[in-house]
């Protein structure tokens, strides 16, 4: 099994807000919001920020933080300029964010709401593409 190319080292929640509807409807539509910080001190430290969105019956969002020690082989294996770390990073906090919606929207008897699978890797991709077009166009 190949070696992972970074560490988790712990993560926070920063924010939540949540507010079920009084409506018919009952649909939600989910969104991510992902973001990376290098810590100014540590190189090797990055601060991975996801934002998990939600609109419709509730709307609401939760963000968590999570923290990642960058081993040498991240650079070397070329992932210094993808979206490895983002994907990486969604992959381990998403679960947390899906637990405590899941335990938030279920506090008042209520069916618990149930976040949806993400393919991060076409997600990121695709946000990658954008980035790429809007720098092409003069836009980024």
């Amino acid at each position: 099994m190949e070696e992972s190319v970074a560490n988790f080292l712990e993560y926070q929640l920063l924010s939540i807000a949540y507010e079920k509807k009084d409506t018919a409807e009952k649909e939600i539509n989910f969104s991510l919001g992902i973001e990376e910080q290098v810590n100014e001190n540590n190189q090797q430290l990055r601060r991975i920020v996801l934002s998990l969105n939600l609109e419709g019956a509730a709307q609401g969002n939760i963000v968590l933080a999570g923290t990642f020690e960058i081993k040498d082989s991240y650079e070397e294996k070329g992932y210094g300029d993808s979206n490895a770390l983002h994907v990486i990073g969604a992959s381990i906090l998403l679960p947390y964010a899906r637990s405590i919606l899941s335990f938030v929207s279920a506090v008042d008897g209520s069916t618990p709401i149930i976040v949806p699978t993400f393919n991060l890797n076409n997600l990121f991709e695709q946000t990658l593409e954008q980035k790429t077009e809007n720098v092409n166009a003069g836009k980024g």
